[in-house]
């Protein structure tokens, strides 16, 4: 720091302290020209360096005679507005934003030049935030307006203007958050939005109610407030909230939230309808839940006929041997000796295709041909039932 810098901070200190004790001597003096009177005396409160003789909470001092004469009592109320300080963290109790309004509602009710104006938001800061001012030119520090305006660009919001914005569109009311505290939600988001450029959002008013009203979780009250823009589309957001807290506010008085509006009067209307609708989705429920079974027999039965189809295919049943002019041959015959009969003639001994008996007459070559070939088809038979031995 500058040998004119600390001549000029020092400067502003003694311009401080001669004020004080300026203030003190008027203080002093007032109280040593004042002269008691022969009852209790008022007494004389001091506001602000002014002298007003107001009685304290309205009570009569005066005594009886005979009673000691009581001096005057002062009493001292300041007239600025106490506010909060500020180092640039997260605990701070205000954020930028609110901190600087809050600083300069502060300096409209103090009377004093820019340069204790600048010195009096020095001594609000704190930590980081007091560094950040101490260490910036001269002409910077003294002007009241560089200090705010320095402070709101270092801790201000750092979100680009897409960023508030989106984040605004994608704000719904939360699981137990009230319809104000979802309001308060959606009018803090819209002021960054305005904060960061006022010039980007035309009809805020609107564009905030249209907002509130999308993303209220009941969907019978966002038919409701709906309804109401339809029949007053200039209708405000304060307004619709209005509308809202009440529609929720009696439906909280009914006993429970309530699933749709009613326009009845009597209580007992309300609770005999709301029996109504109670009863009404317990038979659908119950509705549904025997569709779901009937389905379930059915895909259950279209299993069966599945599973029947697999079991045919993966083991069909054994087909009957069949001659060669196509019906079923006849059986094999044995003596209980275990010799053959032979299909031919019916004598024990030997096969047809080793007969030698004489065919009937007319038979002819057909009779021979027809015999060979039974003699053929009953030796494949035998050789197929000793394979399957």
């Amino acid at each position: 720091m500058s040998d004119g810098e600390e001549l000029s901070m020092e400067e502003q200190l003694r311009q401080l302290q001669e004020r004080v004790r300026q203030l003190q001597a008027d203080n002093d003096r007032l109280k040593v020209s004042s002269t008691p009177s022969g009852g209790g005396a008022e007494p004389a409160i001091l506001v602000g360096g002014s002298l007003t003789g107001v009685n304290v909470g309205g009570a009569a001092t005066s005594q009886t005679s005979g009673t000691s004469e009581r001096p005057e009592r002062y009493v001292y109320l300041p007239r600025e507005r106490k506010c909060p300080r500020f180092s640039g963290k997260n605990t701070d109790p205000l954020p930028i934003e609110e901190w600087v309004e809050e600083a300069r509602r502060s300096l409209a009710v103090r009377h004093m030049s820019r340069a204790e104006q600048a010195l009096f938001l020095y001594d609000l800061l704190d930590g980081e935030a007091k560094n950040e001012i101490r260490f910036r030119p001269s002409t910077d520090r003294v002007d009241p307006d560089k200090i705010l305006t320095i402070l709101t660009e270092t801790y201000g919001c750092a979100k680009s203007l897409v960023s508030l914005q989106q984040q605004f569109f994608q704000r719904k009311q939360k699981e137990g958050e009230s319809i104000r505290e979802f309001s308060h939600a959606l009018l803090s988001l819209m002021e960054a939005v305005k904060r960061r450029d006022s010039t980007s959002i035309l009809n805020s008013d609107a564009l905030v109610r249209d907002q509130f009203i999308e993303h209220v979780r009941d969907g019978l009250l966002r038919r409701e407030l709906k309804r109401s823009v339809r029949l007053n589309p200039e209708v405000t957001f304060l307004n619709i909230r209005s509308e809202a807290i009440r529609w929720t506010e009696d439906g909280e008085r009914a006993g429970a939230p309530r699933p749709r509006a009613y326009s009845c009067d009597s209580q007992a209307q309300v609770v005999s309808e709301r029996h109504v609708d109670s009863q009404a989705v317990a038979a659908k429920a119950n509705d549904d839940l025997s569709d779901i079974k009937e389905c379930l027999r059915k895909q259950q039965a279209q299993l069966d006929r599945m599973w029947q189809h697999i079991n045919s295919i993966s083991h069909p049943p054994p087909m009957q041997a069949r001659g060669p002019s196509g019906p079923p041959r006849r059986p094999y015959r044995f003596q209980p000796d275990g010799r053959p009969i032979c299909l031919r003639c019916n004598e024990p001994g030997h096969i047809a295709r080793f007969c030698h008996a004489e065919l009937p007459a007319g038979a002819g070559s057909s009779g021979r041909a027809g015999a060979a070939t039974q003699g053929g088809t009953a030796a494949i038979g035998v050789v197929n039932e000793q394979q399957g031995n």
